[in-house]
C-alpha cells in the first residue's frame, strides 16, 4: 500500500515520499 516499489505514482508520494 505504497511501500512496494519506494514510490509507485501517487500512493508512495502522498503516503511516503520517498523519490521526492
Amino acid at each position: 500500500m505504497g511501500n512496494t516499489q519506494a514510490g509507485k505514482t501517487s500512493s508512495s508520494t502522498e503516503l511516503t515520499p520517498k523519490r521526492a
